[in-house]
């Protein structure tokens, strides 16, 4: 059976040291992976801010796109080795799919998920 959504919200606390979770070019890459997976329109970003640049503990990386069905986000924690993925459209799109190319590119073993 196909997982259909509106919204996703997904997290991980990866256990290991990820080097892609504090990697700009791959984070920005997700993004227009899964906007191609999800057949949704990109109008602005995908914009990656590094959080080291104002000195916060545990500072990672932050992407976002806005889609002309609603956006597409991140968040990172590469010292904590943690995710949270943060994805909402008013296009139905497979969640399954979403998270095969998620989990391969972060090599996520396990997460939690909650849909809309």
């Amino acid at each position: 059976m196909t997982e259909i959504h509106a919204g996703a919200y997904c997290y991980s606390n990866l256990g290991y040291t990820n080097l892609a979770l504090d990697n700009a070019q791959t984070i920005r890459e997700w993004v227009v992976t899964i906007a191609e997976q999800m057949a949704v329109t990109i109008i602005n970003g995908p914009t990656v801010v590094s959080f080291k640049d104002y000195g916060l503990p545990d500072a990672g990386l932050s992407v976002f796109a806005i889609i002309a069905e609603s956006h597409i986000c991140c968040h990172t924690w590469p010292e904590s080795n943690f995710i949270r993925i943060d994805i909402v459209s008013c296009k139905s799109f497979d969640i399954s799919k979403i998270r095969g190319i998620t989990e391969r590119l972060f090599n996520i073993k396990a997460w939690e998920e909650q849909s809309l």
